[in-house]
């Protein structure tokens, strides 16, 4: 069965960078951006509901953690906001200051948060009563963390761009289990190119080198996934199995911008080997820094050329890719 990729709708609700979308509990879209905004619209007639501006830097980083409650991240403050049941006002829970700049924060265990920093800093926070406090803070010495994500064996993982280093930690000891070298990330989404694909394995998408397939559970490469000069920014599993990609490639003269910025549909074979069954090109005029998949099946994806996108996959043949 073949899939094409098709255009629905375009916003262009900031004006700066979009760097995450999220979903909460209700089916509300949530997206932050440069333009120093947190907004909440509706995910069907794409209606903003509320605007949150309370930052006076940058929003690098959104995450939905417990009772419908978002974590913020901007330059070295974490802000913890409760959204009403109808998303429609907030309030402001804790605010978390560090002395680093802050690129992430994530929830894992149950009432727990781990955040990653640009001075090789990892830090992880346990709920006590309604307020995350310190636990512990580890100096990792690889330089700029860009991203963390919580596995299924009970382990985090950190990857570093300056270090090429992929660093799989203990969640309960959270102490260091095993790390995988040369592995230089993709460094433009920070938050979106490292996904966890089963109970075994995780894709990571490196820097102009494709996608590499990693066995988490025994810590070595297992082959590349996707072999070309391609860089992935987001890798997303949809509901019904497919692999929904994200990409760039092509420089410009000064090797600043991309020239192409592509969807890329994927059915997973036996194997984890990757058939091509759809391609979007030229999707966007900048790279693409967060997808998010709807309840109805549609997919959102925010770019760093200030829009959002709504994309249909459609059961139709494909042509010419």
């Amino acid at each position: 069965m073949n899939f094409l990729v098709e255009n629905c709708s375009c916003l262009k609700i900031h004006f700066a960078w979009i760097n995450k979308l999220i979903l909460v509990e209700n089916g509300d879209i949530v997206s932050c951006s440069d333009d120093l905004k947190i907004i909440v619209f509706d995910s069907i007639f794409f209606k903003e509901k509320l605007q949150i501006n309370i930052f006076e830097n940058i929003i690098t980083y959104i995450q939905n953690i417990l009772n419908n409650c978002i974590i913020a991240t901007s330059q070295n403050i974490m802000k913890i906001i409760k959204l009403s049941n109808s998303n429609t006002k907030y309030e402001i829970i804790q605010n978390i200051i560090l002395d680093s700049l802050i690129f992430k924060a994530i929830p894992y265990k149950n009432e727990h948060l781990v955040s990653c920093s640009n001075n090789s800093h990892l830090y992880f926070y346990k709920k006590n009563n309604s307020k995350f406090i310190l636990i512990k803070e580890i100096n990792t010495k690889t330089g700029t963390i860009t991203s963390i994500l919580e596995l299924s064996n009970n382990e985090i993982v950190s990857s570093s761009y300056s270090s090429k280093l992929l660093i799989f930690w203990d969640i309960n000891s959270l102490n260091e289990k095993a790390r995988i070298g040369e592995i230089r990330c993709e460094y433009i989404s920070l938050h979106d190119s490292i996904i966890q694909l089963n109970n075994k394995f995780l894709a990571v998408g490196l820097d102009e080198n494709g996608i590499l397939l990693i066995n988490y559970l025994s810590h070595t490469i297992e082959k590349k996934l996707i072999n070309n000069t391609k860089t992935y920014t987001t890798l997303n599993i949809l509901k019904n199995g497919l692999l929904f990609l994200t990409c760039c490639y092509g420089h410009n003269s000064n090797h600043k911008y991309y020239k192409y910025i592509d969807i890329e549909l994927y059915k997973i074979e036996e194997n984890f080997n990757l058939n091509l069954i759809g391609i979007k090109k030229n999707v966007h005029y900048e790279p693409i820094s967060s997808c998010i998949e709807l309840n109805n099946g549609n997919i959102l994806s925010g770019s760093y050329d200030q829009t959002i996108k709504e994309w249909k996959i459609m059961n139709k043949n494909i042509f010419n890719f």
